[in-house]
């Protein structure tokens, strides 16, 4: 699935992932979506720990870190043969705000073929989000955002998919976002 937005650069600096779980017992802030058993699943989960953009998250073991390379517009992404989650942070502009956020993506994305088939914000680790997800007109790929301003800086968390494999790498992805920490 292609990206529906336009997201920037990245920093040339790469974090380094954390070979063990800081909390055994996650404690998000994620209300609607979470799944309950997930949590615990996600709790044995390696943690990424980017310090420089200050953020954590959970992952599987069957997934593998990529750093990028070259002009990648990404921080990292974490991959496995179906589908990747591919992180974005940058910094944020002056006072700016998710709303303003979110209008700026907007005005550089311009019309979009993908559909919104769902959209909802909420708070992670006390911090409000917008939650997306976007099919092609046909249904057969789309992807799943989650979008934040925090601290300075700009967060962004896409997960393509086919419409074979949605409705297990959606609730792959709200195990990583029930896992999500913004550190200081």
């Amino acid at each position: 699935a292609g990206g529906a937005f336009y997201l920037g650069k990245s920093s040339s600096s790469k974090p380094s992932p954390v070979s063990q779980v800081t909390s055994p017992t996650p404690q998000p802030t994620m209300t609607p979506q979470s799944i309950p058993s997930s949590v615990d699943e996600a709790a044995n989960w390696e943690t990424y720990t980017d310090s420089k953009n200050h953020f954590s998250i959970n992952y599987s073991l069957e997934w593998k870190v990529v750093q990028p390379v070259g002009m990648d517009p990404f921080v990292v992404s974490f991959q496995n043969s179906a589908t990747g989650v591919y992180i974005h942070v940058d910094p944020a502009k002056t006072g700016e705000t998710l709303t303003s956020y979110l209008e700026d993506i907007k005005n550089r994305s311009g019309s979009s073929i993908y559909k919104v088939i769902d959209m909802k914000r909420y708070k992670i680790d006390e911090v409000e989000v917008k939650k997306s997800i976007t099919e092609e007109p046909s249904g057969k790929s789309g992807q799943v955002s989650v979008s934040a301003v925090n601290k300075g800086r700009r967060y962004h968390f896409i997960m393509p998919y086919k419409s074979d494999n949605k409705q297990t790498l959606l609730e792959i992805f709200e195990k990583m976002l029930t896992t999500l920490k913004f550190l200081e």
